[in-house]
């Protein structure tokens, strides 16, 4: 009776229970989110008082850890965000580009809601919560590339095309994206039956007028607040929301093309939106409460190292994961093909330069049962628990997103539930912790299904037991051999969003899927089995109330999760997979995850650590089967991060290279190392080429349109792992004869050809690889390391440095474009110590840098990383002083400029009695002069001028761009006029000399 009810009651009758909020697009609004509130931020404390030539450190609130468990402090940054609706009276024009709507430009107005429009129109009889109807257009109506005649206008807020969308599941940008082509003004669960007015459509020749009157949000108990918002389409193509009284809690805004065609830009529409978008512009609103995990992670990242490929984040403050969520899953990198994800990396915005891969906010603690095993109230028809929860998230990372295609609605994903990221309800997924249930069929094997209920055909048997075979598969666990068919029942009547739920019968059609069917539709999972990581490190976090200590019963509780879910995850993947929670420092191999190897070649490979080494750290190696051959160990010395080796492929098959460090609480590394043939390899274009033709193994033909300067290729196998230490040849035709250009392979497999200017008229060529190549890492010159002026040692913090060697950039010269600088320029990195120093310009011979004015006195190693490897470091000498002046040309003319002209002395010279502005670095620290808004040195230099010693008016740093330092002394009146030499001297140590002119 009950699910009869269920079968023939409306959808407003049905709301789901707390549930996964994971949604394949909530990484964008997380960043999107994140941003806003920063700015929002920044507007309150007050903005930068001038421009910075690198990053401002964030304050620093270092996390603490209670044995395995991160402690974090619940602060305003990491708890209050929210962004609540900033748009009522207000109105957001999309104008369309071109004549198919391909793409279009946003603006922002204060036109308001057109009432008689609104009156004018006619009411939407007995619109149902969660309802749809269908209207004819009375003319075409492009959007994105396609024109439409008709149109769907659903009772949450939103038009869509070519179906409806009357889902119960949450209202998310991952709904929006990844359903029907929609127009989404206020995309929020809305409840016309308790409208005051209702919704009302205007139909005219050129235009099509729909209004939201005072359409309450949903509530079970009572009525929600009203909204009153509007949306015109036009003939052309534009479209135009407009808002009154609208305040929703939750809701997203925007347009998108559907199906998740094309790429999703999460915009701020109140604070302006710039340029032509082709894909979905999309905002989320919402007035909730709720932990802004980029913070989180950012802050979890200043004291603990990128070793964990998932932050798992409980917290004891009650601050729900979500509306009507009790967890969710974020992807911050993925990398693999065939799962349904995009290919991406966002690991940097979350403060993680290499690992992360994804975030699990498993909300407050208060929400589960003490024990790992027990059922979780909110999910109790499901039957999960805290580790099935663990697992359910966890696996977001690979699952649920693939479908087969339904051939009659090519944007349906039958496969497919909630949000399009859960196995349907009437889709037989073993169990599977990503729901779905276990379905039997009675019709084919009635022995094995039970004989209650006694309704229907197919009855479900079991929920949230097990990662299923197919699960495994797009893991990376299991071979596609190893799955077996399964099915799924079509016109059940049951809304796939249903959580799971034993002992439901159902009647439909069966569908038949096989492994293969899915392969067809998505691709082939990449990287297979052979070389996908096995192996998974989690760091389990409790943020807790500001200022307080963590509470240990809090602490031990979650401490039993994470101990439980060990066993669990690698019970539960067959002992496929396995899950390392203990914190550790990190030790990375730059070989991870996987990596390739020509048979009987070496190729670069490095470890690397986080934080310098404080003493000289034994890095032991061993491959696990015996088909790679490597150095037993390495040494990292003190205070340097990396040390290199050569992996050299013995014969095919698949290997695993293990690094262990045997003191200090390390982290075990671990890289799956393909031994291939050069046979194996595939040549792809990436940049500076318009076509490539495979000759032979070896060889291929490349076209380059005219005036290419660079050309990128990338070296790949099928499983696109990288091959690096594979030198190529380019040799190309031109009017004065060939030219030949040659590089390597880097730790990606990429090649990078940098092609000399008389090749400007080539058009092809042929390129030919060739194995045993000498890689090009980077050498140091000794005593390289010198103030970029004076280019004499040491440096200083706060100064502009430089630095000398070979191979510096791996062939690649590029300068820094905006501020504040970046730390990775052209893949070049420079380490000195702990810090990471902001770049001005690389080249293979010479670095320009900047040292950060916080840099430790004393000795520190440096280290060079390029896309090749790191450098051998080498050990520099920070001091507080070391004058230097800047050179305009090659005979000594010093950086002087006639004060009031930024004219160099040498073609304006400096009258007697005038005053000039020396430019140079390296004088030492500053301090602020309140009086007149600058930075003074503090300690006043003495400038050396013909061999007259002279007391500056002003020494500190130039405007706007720090380490760079200004000078200002006047002429002596009675100076001769000529060529004159001219030093600076700080605190005893005097600068080079520079030449400056003086006239009459």
């Amino acid at each position: 009776l009950v699910l009869l009810l269920a079968l023939v009651s409306p959808a407003a009758a049905y709301r789901e229970p707390a549930v996964c909020g994971t949604d394949p697009e909530a990484w964008r609004a997380e960043l999107a989110l994140s941003r806003k509130s920063r700015k929002q931020r920044a507007r309150l404390t007050g903005s930068v008082r001038r421009h910075r030539l690198i990053a401002a450190p964030s304050r620093a609130l270092p996390t603490a850890a209670v044995g395995n468990i991160a402690i974090i402090e619940g602060t305003p940054d990491v708890v209050a965000r929210v962004n609540p609706f900033d748009l009522a009276g207000r109105a957001i024009r999309f104008t369309p580009t071109d004549g198919g709507a391909n793409a279009y430009r946003v603006e922002l107005s204060s036109e308001l809601v057109d009432q008689q429009a609104a009156m004018a129109g006619t009411a939407i009889d007995n619109m149902g919560d969660d309802d749809t109807r269908l209207l004819q257009l009375p003319f075409s109506f492009p959007f994105y590339g396609r024109t439409y005649r008709q149109i769907y206008i659903n009772s949450d807020g939103n038009l869509t095309f070519g179906q409806p969308d009357v889902a119960t599941s949450e209202r998310s940008l991952g709904r929006a994206v990844s359903g029907p082509p929609r127009i989404a003004p206020l995309f929020a669960d809305l409840d016309p039956t308790k409208a005051r007015q209702g919704i009302r459509v205007l139909v005219e020749s050129t235009q099509l007028t729909v209004t939201w009157l005072e359409v309450p949000e949903f509530r079970e108990v009572g009525v929600g607040p009203h909204q009153t918002f509007q949306v015109r389409l036009y003939k052309n193509g534009q479209i135009e929301f407009a808002y009154g009284a609208t305040s929703p809690s939750s809701a997203v805004v925007g347009i998108a093309p559907g199906n998740r065609s094309r790429s999703t830009t999460v915009v701020s529409f109140s604070e302006g939106v710039s340029g032509t978008l082709s894909g979905a512009i999309l905002e989320r609103f919402t007035s909730i409460q709720e932990i802004d995990l980029v913070e989180l992670a950012q802050r979890f990242y200043a004291s603990h190292d990128d070793a964990y490929d998932y932050l798992v984040v409980f917290n004891d403050l009650g601050v729900p994961a979500g509306t009507n969520a009790l967890a969710y899953e974020i992807t911050v990198r993925n990398h693999r093909r065939g799962i349904g994800q995009e290919v991406y990396d966002a690991g940097q915005e979350f403060g993680s330069p290499r690992r992360l891969q994804a975030i699990l906010n498993m909300g407050p603690l208060s929400q589960y049962p003490d024990q790992p095993y027990a059922v979780v109230e909110g999910r109790f028809v499901s039957g999960d628990t805290p580790l099935t929860l663990l697992a359910h998230e966890a696996g977001h990372l690979f699952l649920a997103y693939v479908s087969v295609a339904d051939p009659l609605q090519p944007t349906r994903r039958p496969m497919l539930g909630r949000q399009n990221a859960h196995w349907s309800f009437n889709f037989n997924s073993e169990a599977s912790f990503l729901e779905g249930n276990e379905i039997c069929d009675r019709q084919l094997t009635p022995a094995s299904c039970p004989s209650l209920p006694t309704f229907g055909r197919f009855v479900t048997t079991a929920t949230v037991q097990r990662y299923s075979a197919l699960d495994q598969y797009l893991m990376g666990v299991r071979s596609p051999s190893e799955v077996s068919p399964t099915f799924l029942v079509e016109n059940s009547g049951i809304s796939p969003s249903r959580p799971p739920q034993v002992g439901v019968g159902l009647n439909g059609e069966r569908w038949d899927i096989r492994v293969e069917d899915l392969i067809q539709a998505e691709g082939l999972r990449i990287p297979d089995h052979t070389v996908e990581q096995h192996r998974f490190r989690f760091a389990f976090i409790l943020v807790v109330p500001e200022g307080e200590s963590p509470r240990p019963e809090a602490v031990a509780k979650v401490d039993r999760f994470r101990q439980a879910f060990e066993t669990f995850f690698h019970e539960r993947t067959e002992g496929r997979a396995w899950a390392e929670t203990s914190l550790a420092h990190g030790l990375h191999l730059s070989l991870f995850p996987a990596a390739g190897v020509l048979r009987g070649q070496g190729a670069p490979a490095y470890v690397v650590l986080d934080r310098p080494a404080q003493k000289d750290l034994v890095v032991n190696l061993s491959p696990a089967f015996g088909y790679v051959e490597i150095p037993s160990s390495v040494v990292i010395p003190a205070g340097a991060r990396a040390a290199s080796f050569v992996v050299t492929g013995r014969q095919p098959g698949v290997d695993e290279v293990v690094a262990t460090i045997a003191e200090g609480a390390y982290m075990t590394a671990r890289a799956k190392i393909q031994v291939a043939e050069l046979s194996d390899l595939q040549v792809n274009l990436v940049a500076g080429a318009t076509a490539l033709r495979q000759l032979a193994p070896d060889q291929y033909e490349i076209t380059i349109p005219q005036g290419t300067e660079e050309v990128a290729l990338e070296l790949r196998d099928r499983n696109r792992l990288p091959y690096s230490g594979v030198a190529a040849r380019l040799q190309l035709a031109t009017d004065s004869g060939s030219v030949v250009a040659t590089t390597t392979s880097d730790t990606n497999g990429n090649l990078r050809f940098f092609l000399p200017s008389r090749s400007a008229r080539a058009s092809s060529g042929m390129l030919r690889l060739q194995a045993a190549a000498q890689v090009p890492l980077p050498a140091l010159a000794a005593g390289g390391f010198v103030n970029a002026a004076s280019f004499r040692g040491p440096v200083t913090p706060g100064s502009l440095a430089s630095l000398f060697g070979t191979n510096l950039s791996g062939g690649a010269t590029a300068v820094a474009e905006r501020l504040p600088l970046p730390t990775r320029l052209a893949d070049v990195e420079v380490w000195l110590g702990e810090r990471k120093l902001p770049l001005l310009y690389v080249s293979d011979s010479q670095i320009n840098l900047y040292v950060p004015e916080d840099v430790p006195l004393g000795q520190a190693r440096l280290q060079v990383f390029t896309r090749y490897g790191p450098s051998v470091s080498m050990e520099v000498t920070v001091e507080p002083y070391s004058p230097g002046i800047f050179l305009v040309s090659t005979d000594g003319e010093g950086a002087v400029t006639v004060t009031q002209t930024g004219l160099p002395t040498s073609l304006r010279p400096a009258r007697p009695g005038e005053w000039v502005e020396i430019y140079g670095t390296g004088l030492g620290p500053v301090e602020p002069d309140d009086v007149f808004g600058v930075l003074r040195t503090t300690a006043t230099p003495t400038v050396i001028l013909a061999g007259r010693h002279l007391t500056p008016t002003f020494s500190g740093l130039a405007p706007n761009f720090e380490g760079l330092y200004q000078v200002n002394v006047q002429v002596p009146p009675d100076l001769p006029a000529g060529r004159w030499p001219l030093q600076i001297v700080v605190n005893g140590l005097a600068s080079n000399q520079v030449y400056i002119h003086v006239g009459q």
